[in-house]
């Protein structure tokens, strides 16, 4: 029993590594965890004994989960090779074992309800914004308005992959609307492969897809979708660099563009205090709220705007005031 213990142990400190950004670290520890588990299973199977069965099934789940950690960790190391073997060996095993995958991340409690309708209105919003889009696109074509946008696959595939991405988080019976949409992003995307930032959205839509295909069993599609996936980011930023990462330096470029440099430079200073101190070239992920940056700066200008027009108020009305005293 104390190879399934120690592997715990293992899979505990590479799950606080994880967290910390020490992705090499975490990944030694799952590789020692993986061991251990797989040879509490050797001994017990060859000891025969009924009251292991339910720990066997314990190591069993966490070796098919620490594959894909280990999948994941070797991503965001930009070690693709390693990514694509291990994601297949992952699937191999939850086949094999007839495991089930993991959700993907969910509010239990209090917080699930509220989380729910949190996705939902984020959902109804997206909807929104494409039902729009494509009423423009076509009032373009057809010549019925003077309010028209141009066609965009790529806008198209960004709001078709969020909502697609959102299901995934709701409930099981969800997760097929999410392939769904997903799918559709992709082909979208494919319509203007030279576009990088077409290439980049692309490629993070058959990662979603991939785990999407992997909770509904079809194991074969996902470890398919899962390489496409490090073949484009391995194409757009080549080994060793973290595509999660790369995507920030996307964002500083957006927000610069739209005149947020301010922000920018937060989110400079954000990333190098990220990887300041980290060992063996690591790179973690980082997450920015890109939307209450933005909402933050349009909030403060409407202040500043409306705080002027009340000074300009202000200075009419002493100026009529004064006009009064000397009639």
């Amino acid at each position: 029993g104390w190879h399934a213990s120690l592997a715990m142990a293992y899979q505990q400190a590479a799950t606080i590594a994880t967290t910390r950004g020490h992705l090499i670290g975490a990944r030694e520890f799952m590789n020692h965890a993986v061991e251990l588990y797989r040879q509490h299973v050797t001994l017990s199977m060859n000891d025969g004994r009924l009251d292991h069965d339910n720990k066997v099934a314990t190591s069993k789940a966490s070796i098919g989960d620490l594959y894909v950690a280990l999948a994941d960790a070797s991503l965001q190391l930009g070690d693709y090779t390693t990514a694509k073997t291990t994601y297949g060996l992952a699937m191999e095993w939850h086949d094999k074992h007839n495991l089930q995958a993991p959700p993907f991340a969910h509010a239990y409690g209090d917080n699930a309800m509220a989380q729910e309708q949190q996705i939902d209105e984020a959902i109804s919003l997206y909807r929104q914004q494409l039902d729009e889009y494509r009423r423009l696109v076509k009032a373009g074509l057809t010549g019925d308005s003077l309010y028209y946008m141009p066609r965009d696959d790529g806008y198209e595939g960004d709001l078709l992959s969020a909502m697609g991405s959102m299901y995934l988080s709701r409930r099981e019976d969800d997760v097929e609307r999410g392939i769904q949409l997903l799918e559709q992003a992709v082909e979208l995307y494919k319509g203007n492969p030279d576009k990088k930032q077409n290439r980049k959205s692309m490629a993070d839509a058959r990662i979603n897809l991939a785990m999407a295909y992997f909770r509904t069993r079809r194991f074969d599609d996902s470890v398919a979708t899962y390489s496409a996936a490090l073949e484009l980011y391995k194409e757009l930023y080549g080994d060793g660099v973290n595509p999660y990462m790369q995507g920030m330096e996307d964002i500083e470029q957006i927000l610069e563009e739209a005149g947020l440099g301010e922000y920018a430079q937060q989110l400079k200073e954000m990333m190098a205090e990220a990887t300041g101190h980290r060992s063996g070239g690591e790179t973690p992920k980082v997450t920015v709220d890109l939307e209450k940056f933005t909402a933050s700066h349009w909030n403060t200008t409407e202040r500043e705007t409306n705080k002027k027009h009340n000074d300009d108020d202000d200075d009419n009305y002493d100026d009529k005031e004064k006009e009064h005293e000397e009639l």
